[in-house]
């Protein structure tokens, strides 16, 4: 079997992270089926199963992954204990609320992957996170992180505040911006 051709998952697990506004799985799930004909199983929060002595593992390699500066690509650093501490808070509260920290996506889909390997779910299933975290790519056209909506992979991301927040703005825009004129 080619190794870039994946069977049709036999089910579609969601997971949650943080506040996301009232978005209703339940119903997502729903139309994903009845798109797919894949049944789904809603997981809840992504960090429920995860122990207490893992809680600082975790928080750990979430605050290394923010991205400090747009303009400048990841490079792995050790995080201040203020960033691991809000990462547990984070962590422990269910319905957190965001505060606009940008993460690398790429490293931050490996972390998920890794929290859902451990539960010992079929990397062969459709994994996907609906979070209000905030996270983007590294565009090397224009050297800087641009915000995304979606991340596809194991498990494949979804940012509602994304959808917000991704959308590009115009040239005109960022161009102001560098130059410390008022932007709207």
């Amino acid at each position: 079997m080619n190794d870039f051709i994946r069977p049709i998952p036999s089910i579609i697990d969601l997971y949650e992270e943080g506040d996301l506004n009232g978005l209703n799985i339940s119903e997502l799930g729903q139309y994903l089926e009845e798109k797919t004909h894949i049944p789904f199983r809603i997981q809840g929060n992504i960090y429920k199963g995860i122990s207490k002595g893992n809680i600082q593992v975790v928080a750990e390699k979430l605050a290394k992954v923010r991205v400090r500066d747009p303009a400048r690509r990841y490079v792995s650093r050790i995080p201040l204990q203020a960033e691991v501490d809000y990462e547990k808070r984070r962590i422990q509260d269910p319905d957190w609320k965001i505060f606009g920290i940008l993460y690398d996506g790429v490293f931050y889909q490996n972390i998920i992957s890794d929290l859902i390997s451990e539960c010992g779910l079929d990397l062969g299933d459709c994994s996907i996170l609906f979070t209000n975290q905030l996270f983007g790519t590294w565009d090397r056209d224009n050297d800087r992180y641009h915000a995304r909506v979606s991340l596809y992979g194991f498990p494949s991301l979804i940012s509602i505040s994304g959808l917000v927040v991704a959308p590009a703005k115009p040239k005109e825009f960022y161009l102001k911006k560098q130059m410390g004129a008022p932007v709207e």
